[in-house]
């Protein structure tokens, strides 16, 4: 059975006193992600959020005192993310190599008479079509596994809890349902938010960028805390199965 409390994912930001603050410094930081180094912060502040969460089942906004500390974790955090998204940058450095070698091939035979162009494009549009669905499917399996991976880091505070396949694996196979409702009302949300955003940049131009950031930042904290839940519950689950299997 699935249980979420829908409702605190989307209140518990506003329930501290101080959010305005919490949340205005979080924003900043989001919106100069380019730049990395804010990424390493603010990713060090989520990481901080989600073990709350899955040490005591509640979420609130920790208070933003210990950057040094935030650094270390958001570079364990990145690195988790970044070893999870690894297959997919994989496959794509690979789908791009294979497209300009097509491109170079279809020339070449072309130019000595073996492939007809009409024949070159053919084959160029299956393998890019091929190609681009397998990407697409390797990054929605991803999408709803490397959640519960990235929370076996949080969980242990070990990078390399990330290779503990078979730990987070149970886990998300206890809760698998959760993982995959708040993985599903994640992109939901993105893409709402993507799709009112692109009909008011043209309006407001870099107030759209800053505009888009604040539901974007909002939905990650709403995410955040269903993926911890989720991992909290598929955990408490799997342990109560093998205290029932050893009884």
């Amino acid at each position: 059975m699935v249980t979420f409390d829908l409702e605190t994912a989307f209140v518990y930001p506003f329930r501290d006193r101080r959010w305005t603050e919490k949340l205005l410094i979080a924003l900043a930081l989001y919106l100069f992600l380019y730049l990395i180094l804010p990424a390493f912060f603010l990713a060090g502040y989520l990481y901080r959020l989600a073990k709350g969460v899955l040490e005591t089942g509640e979420a609130h906004l920790p208070d933003w005192d210990d950057w040094g500390g935030d650094f270390r974790r958001g570079a364990r955090a990145l690195g988790a993310a970044l070893l999870i998204a690894s297959p997919v940058l994989l496959f794509v450095v690979l789908w791009l190599v294979g497209v300009f070698g097509s491109v170079f091939a279809m020339e070449g035979m072309e130019e000595a008479g073996r492939a007809t162009p009409t024949l070159g494009f053919m084959l160029w549009g299956m393998f890019m079509l091929g190609s681009m669905s397998l990407t697409a499917l390797l990054g929605m399996v991803l999408g709803v596994l490397g959640p519960a991976a990235w929370m076996h880091v949080v969980a242990t505070d070990r990078l390399n809890a990330i290779l503990d396949v078979s730990g987070w694996w149970a886990i998300f196979r206890a809760a698998w349902a959760e993982f995959v409702v708040a993985t599903v009302l994640v992109i939901g949300l993105r893409m709402f938010v993507a799709y009112l955003m692109q009909t008011l940049f043209w309006l407001l131009c870099f107030g759209g960028f800053v505009l888009a950031a604040i539901p974007n930042l909002y939905i990650l904290l709403v995410g955040l805390y269903l993926y911890a839940r989720a991992y909290r519950q598929g955990a408490a689950r799997l342990a109560s199965q093998r205290a029932e299997a050893s009884a």
